[in-house]
């Protein structure tokens, strides 16, 4: 199986006062401080791990995360929070570079 998983990820330290489950996309809130994203929220990256109120967050590189409502399309697509740890197609969002979809797992794996 080919998969571009962690392939050119970076990532940051940020503050949180939430618990931030590794894979769940994040906004940032205030300087340096990220929190999980609610439903059509923006998000800069994905957490990768906790320790405290420090959470390391994936902001560049390739992850795969779920998809909810509509199937998103190859190519750069709009993508935002679904509010649930996943994403969801907006028109309105960030478009985001996508190279592979699993309608059977209901994943995308995306270039942040």
């Amino acid at each position: 199986m080919i998969t571009m998983e962690g392939i050119a990820q970076e990532c940051a330290t940020f503050q949180t006062a939430n618990t931030l489950s590794p894979g769940i996309p994040c906004k940032l809130i205030a300087k340096m401080s990220v929190a999980p994203c609610h439903d059509g929220d923006e998000f800069i990256g994905v957490a990768a791990r906790q320790e405290g109120t420090l959470c390391s967050v994936i902001f560049r590189g390739f992850v795969t995360l779920p998809f909810s409502g509509t199937t998103p399309s190859y190519g750069y697509v709009g993508l935002a929070a679904d509010g649930a740890g996943g994403v969801k197609v907006s028109a309105t969002a960030v478009k985001r570079l996508i190279v592979a979809i699993s309608s059977a797992s209901k994943t995308v794996t995306l270039l942040l």
